[in-house]
């Protein structure tokens, strides 16, 4: 058992004891969005969409973005963390329509932020 202490601030009388509710237990609140590794989340990734790059778009290099998905997994956020800007647009457009199986914490699905790498070679 977590608990927290309070102490009165003319430290007279005793501490205030009350116990902390860890994640996952009735009447806690979970954090809005957490952080889950790319493998991880590359196990739990059910519906992938390719890029269709312009014609003549060169596609050399390697691109690494930042996505946000949602407690159903659906990809509602992709933005480039780094790599070849030209690379970027048709990756950002086809993450979004990538579908996972939801992120379950402690048994309830929650948001999350992970990244996904792309190589590419002409």
């Amino acid at each position: 058992m977590i608990v927290q202490v309070t102490f009165p601030q003319d430290r007279n009388g005793p501490p205030d004891v009350r116990p902390v509710l860890l994640a996952g237990e009735p009447g806690c609140v979970l954090a809005a969005k957490i952080h889950v590794s790319s493998e991880v989340m590359q196990q739990l990734l059910r519906e992938r969409v390719e890029p269709v790059y312009p014609p003549q778009t060169r596609r050399d290099g390697m691109l690494v973005l930042l996505l946000s998905v949602d407690k159903e997994g659906n990809v509602r956020d992709a933005e480039k963390m780094s790599g070849p800007d030209a690379l970027a647009p048709a990756p950002l457009e086809a993450v979004k329509k990538w579908k996972y199986r939801p992120y379950l914490f402690n048994g309830v699905p929650v948001e999350v932020e992970t990244t996904a790498s792309l190589s590419f070679a002409d």
